[in-house]
Parts: structure tokens; sequence; C-alpha cells
């Protein structure tokens, strides 16, 4: 059975409703499938209290089988709304191995705040999946577009979604209004599986410009460790894809001359003047003196070794 979190998430994903969609939680891929796999027990579970004894080593073990799991059942977005303070070397072997197979892989960034909020002096702790290269790692904003009080706030963090008092469904058939960087995950992988559900043959990393490309509330500066480069447009994002897709580049209105480091205007005058044939001839006449006095040399070096033998 699904652990509570589990179905929350899932429902966000890809929740279908009820009669015939009318009510309950429609998810932002709504014919994508659910591959539940658990790595963390739930708290009421009987035997919490052994996991919650193991060594970290142990619990990073079962995420890695978990991933190396999702990718032999032929998953194409993994979504982890969990989070480690450590990496692993075995859990970046069974992501690297996960790219490898095509799949787009999506993390929560982590609930520990930023520096003002959780008392930090620089940035939120490094929270793993998150970290790992070639994971997207997804901040909570609210319902306004504020980044939330307790969204980690460091440089893993790529994009952001919805993740205060997000409406789910639980596995108790109840809805639940649920708050983290668990539901923001899990928002950001249905528009993933949005995606790849239209254009199953696209890279990872076409997913991942499409996804980072058309977000909306951008940052000033097109980046902050708040909420990476904006927050996820799923409509935006769909059609990007169809472009990547389609192998349509984009059309820039940057002139020729501004590209490639200014272009020929951009190119100084020579360091030196050119030389005419005068300085040729004597560096030649030059080449060939030192090329007669090595030879000579050759030989009287010849001649010495032979007469001490």
């Amino acid at each position: 059975m699904p652990s509570a979190s589990d179905s929350w998430m899932a429902s966000l994903i890809a929740g279908h409703g009820h009669d015939g969609g009318g009510s309950g939680v429609i998810g932002i891929a709504p014919r994508s499938r659910i591959l539940s796999i658990r790595v963390i027990p739930d708290r009421t579970d009987p035997h919490y209290g052994a996991y919650a004894r193991e060594p970290e080593g142990t619990i990073q073990r079962s995420l890695a089988a978990g991933i190396d799991y999702a990718v032999r059942h032929g998953a194409r977005v993994i979504s982890m709304s969990i989070g480690y303070g450590a990496p692993s070397g075995v859990v970046e072997a069974a992501l690297l191995n996960a790219n490898a197979h095509g799949v787009v892989v999506i993390a929560s960034a982590g609930n520990s705040g930023g520096p003002s909020d959780a008392g930090y002096s620089d940035m939120a702790p490094d929270s793993f999946p998150a970290e790992y290269p070639g994971v997207i790692s997804v901040a909570a904003v609210d319902d306004n577009g504020d980044v939330a009080s307790f969204s980690s706030d460091n440089l893993s963090v790529q994009l952001a979604a919805p993740g205060v008092s997000v409406p789910a469904q639980g596995r108790d058939g109840q809805y639940w209004l649920v708050s983290g960087t668990s539901p923001a995950c899990a928002l950001v992988a249905g528009v993933a599986a949005l995606i790849r559900s239209r254009y199953p043959g696209l890279a990872p990393d076409l997913v991942v410009s499409a996804l980072i490309t058309t977000t909306t509330d951008r940052p000033r500066e097109g980046y902050d460790n708040e909420e990476g480069f904006g927050i996820v447009n799923a409509a935006a994002a769909l059609a990007k894809a169809g472009q990547l897709a389609d192998g349509r580049a984009d059309v820039t209105s940057i002139s020729l001359a501004y590209r490639f480091g200014g272009g020929p205007a951009a190119v100084g005058s020579a360091p030196v003047r050119p030389r005419g044939p005068g300085p040729l001839i004597l560096f030649a006449l030059l080449a060939l003196a030192s090329l007669v006095l090595i030879g000579v040399a050759g030989a009287r070096l010849t001649t010495l070794r032979r007469s001490s033998w």
C-alpha cells in the first residue's frame, strides 16, 4: 500500500477525479501511470522503529535500489519528494544510470528554509537527491507567487511550483491541504510527465530546457537561489517541448556583429608589421649555417666516441 504522502503526490501528478472529472483532484497529467516505490516507511508503519535505527548507508542503498527498479520497469519520469543531508555514491550511480536511460529526475529542494528563516549565515543546507547533477530541484511558492518561508534557499534550486496548502487526495479517500517542497516537486513531475506523454522521444536535457525557459515570475537577474529560473508554466513548457521536438531553433534578433566576440570590427591590428623578403632570406641563411655547425659537431662527437672504444 502506498504511504499517505505517496498518495498525496500521486494525486497531484495523475489524479483523474470522480464522476467523469466533475469532482475530486485532477492532476497535471491525469492519463499518466504511477509506479509507487516505497523507500521510506510511514511513522505509523509497524517496523518504522527499525528503519529509524538503520545506518544512513543502508537507507541510501534503499533509495538507489528504488531508482534502479523504476528504470528497469520503464519509468520515464522519477519524482522524489525526499531529502537527505549527505550524498551517496550508490545513489549518484543510480541517477547516472537513470539519465543514461533517458529518465527525467525531479526532487524537492528541502524544507529547511532560507538564511533569514532558519538562522543560516549563507544558504540552507544541501539536500540530496536535489543536489545531484542532472536532478531538477524544486522550491515552493504560495498562491501569490512568493517563496514559501520553509522552502530551502540554495544553489540546487532550478524551478519553483505551488507548495503551500495544495489540495490533494490521501489514501484514506479524504482531501488534504498539503504544504512543502514535496507537492511542488510532484507538480513539476506532472508537467514533465505531460511533456513525455506528448513527446516520448524528447531527451531529458530538452525536457529540462522546456521547463526552465518558459517560467513565469522569472527573477530579475534571470536566476536566484530561492526560486531558480522561476515558477513552472505547464502550457508554455509543453509548447516549447513541441518546438524542441520538431528541431526548430529559436531565431534571435541579435545582429552578427554582436556575436562571437564582436565580429570583424572587434579584431585588433596585427601585433607586428608584415615582414618583407629581406628578413626571410637572412633567416634562411642563418638556419643553413646552424645546420652545418650541428653536422660538424656531430661528426666530432662520433670520432671522440669511437676513439674511446
